[in-house]
């Protein structure tokens, strides 16, 4: 459940951003493209959680790869 909140998130912020954009670009005079601001942001939001969750993963592997060398947390690494 906390990876469905995860995205979410994630796409919440997505829309909103690309929400504003669209509403600012129709502003200008552009074509009203309404549709973009429902459309775009659930590809880019997939795309936001998938690098999300692997950056996630390389810090676990990160701790995991500290604890097996003997190094503390706080030591820099090599």
């Amino acid at each position: 459940m906390k990876k469905l909140g995860t995205f979410l998130g994630i796409y919440v912020i997505c829309f909103l951003v690309i929400f504003l954009f669209v509403d600012i670009i129709s502003a200008l005079g552009a074509s009203d493209s309404m549709l973009a601001a429902f459309l775009v942001p659930v590809p880019l939001a997939l795309l936001v959680w998938a690098l999300y969750g692997l950056i996630c993963r390389i810090e676990k592997l990160e701790k995991r790869l500290d604890e097996l060398a003997g190094r503390p947390e706080g030591d820099p690494k090599e």
